[in-house]
C-alpha cells in the first residue's frame, strides 16, 4: 500500500504543477492582451496627434520660406548700399 500512496502523491504533485503552470500561462495571456489594448490606444493617439500637428508643420515650412525671402532681400539691400541711383529710382516709382 505504501507504493500506491507514493504513486498518488507524485500524481497529485504533478497535477498541481500542471495547474499552476496553466494558471500562469492564462495570466500571461491576459496581461499580454491588456498590453496590446494599451498599445493600440497609444498608437491611435499618436496618429491623432500627427494629424492635428500637420498644419503646424505647414507653418514651419512657410516660415522657412519667409526666412529665405528675408535673407534674399537683405542680400539685395546690402549689394545695393551706396548705389547713387537708388534715390532716383524711388522718386520715379512715386510718380
Amino acid at each position: 500500500m505504501a507504493d500506491y500512496d507514493q504513486w498518488a502523491l507524485w500524481w497529485a504533485a504533478g497535477a498541481a504543477v500542471v495547474l499552476i503552470a496553466a494558471a500562469l500561462l492564462i495570466w500571461i495571456l491576459l496581461v499580454a492582451r491588456g498590453i496590446e489594448r494599451h498599445a493600440r490606444r497609444a498608437l491611435e493617439a499618436a496618429r491623432r496627434i500627427e494629424a492635428n500637428t500637420g498644419p503646424t508643420w505647414g507653418l514651419v515650412g512657410a516660415l522657412n520660406a519667409l526666412e529665405r525671402v528675408r535673407a534674399s532681400v537683405k542680400a539685395a539691400e546690402t549689394a545695393h548700399e551706396g548705389d547713387s541711383q537708388e534715390p532716383a529710382m524711388i522718386e520715379e516709382m512715386g510718380r
